[in-house]
């Protein structure tokens, strides 16, 4: 190699980290857009006892009934809980209660017919929420969605998924409509249309999270990457080659990023990061503890939280 071939290669290695830099603070200053101007931030909900809201100690979720099982709608102003208390196979005639809002103050709650609620997703403005059920032992689960202004199920759609057991259902997301569905197992995922009833595409992965609008699906294939489907075609892309992807979690209400545990090469650590899917690249937000995929990160809503409680012992700030 020449000296002159040399230099040439320095160069064009500076500029692309240069490029590379100047792509990650973008897709970070747009994140931060989006975050301030719909009034969102960070949270992961992986372990529901102790919710972390991401770069704020100021606030925090708190809910009146402890939440087991937990989810966030693609816009961040509505969530949907099972309580803890119903983590375990309810005796008697009472089925399992899930609880919904856009206020934690002012919760609202539908009674469900089984014996444990499994997995639920709901869509933006409260419309639909779609639940796994197991309604005897065994365990038969039934997949039904319901309409929450009635409380009444709209669709059942047990019998749309056949790839895997309604049982094995790991993780449920809706669009934001409401209008379609993914259900996953550890292994494989279906998108239904619920209007017509269905199934859009099959795949095999973890993770499936779909876009707020339905017409895509970013999942972890088994060989830890991060793949992204149109789902009306079927194409698929695997995306970011050269980090692994440990989990996804939700997108930004728009679309345009989403949230995933992306290990970049030769780290010792895998980070929560916002991918640009369009243009195969992310930003690191910070670091994910080793129990932490990242799977289940996303936004809410900052009228979803509460001023965190004080230290023990700490002193008031002044003026407070």
């Amino acid at each position: 190699m020449t000296r002159r071939h040399f230099t040439d290669l320095l160069v064009t290695g500076t500029a692309g980290t240069v490029a590379c830099a100047t792509s990650k603070a973008g897709i970070l200053a747009r994140l931060n857009q989006t975050a301030r101007s719909q009034g969102l931030v960070i949270i992961d909900t992986l372990i529901p006892e102790v919710m972390t809201v991401i770069g704020s100690d100021a606030v925090q979720l708190v809910l009146p009934e402890r939440p087991g099982r937990l989810s966030l709608a693609p816009d961040g102003a509505w969530m949907a809980w099972f309580p803890y208390s119903a983590n375990v196979y309810l005796k008697g005639t009472e089925g399992p209660q899930v609880y919904f809002t856009d206020n934690p103050r002012s919760a609202r709650s539908v009674s469900l017919k089984g014996l444990l609620g499994a997995q639920l997703a709901i869509s933006s403005k409260g419309d639909r929420l779609a639940v796994a059920v197991v309604v005897a032992a065994g365990p038969i689960t039934r997949l039904v969605v319901l309409k929450l202004a009635t409380g009444e199920i709209e669709y059942d759609v047990t019998d749309l998924v056949t790839r895997f057991r309604p049982a094995e259902i790991e993780r449920l997301r809706l669009s934001a409509s409401g209008g379609r569905l993914v259900a996953g197992s550890r292994s494989r995922f279906s998108v239904v249309d619920l209007p017509s009833q269905k199934v859009l595409f099959e795949g095999e992965g973890r993770f499936p999270s779909l876009s707020p609008s339905g017409e895509a699906v970013a999942f972890v294939d088994g060989h830890r990457k991060l793949n992204f489907t149109t789902v009306a075609t079927g194409a698929t892309r695997r995306l970011l080659e050269s980090s692994t992807t440990h989990g996804v979690g939700s997108w930004t209400p728009d679309g345009a990023l989403l949230f995933a545990g992306v290990e970049p090469t030769l780290s010792f650590f895998w980070y929560l990061a916002a991918v640009d899917c369009s243009m195969d690249t992310y930003a690191e937000i910070t670091r994910l503890e080793e129990h932490d995929s990242g799977q289940d990160c996303g936004l809410i809503s900052r009228r979803l939280l509460s001023p965190a409680a004080a230290p023990a012992g700490a002193r008031p700030t002044p003026g407070q």
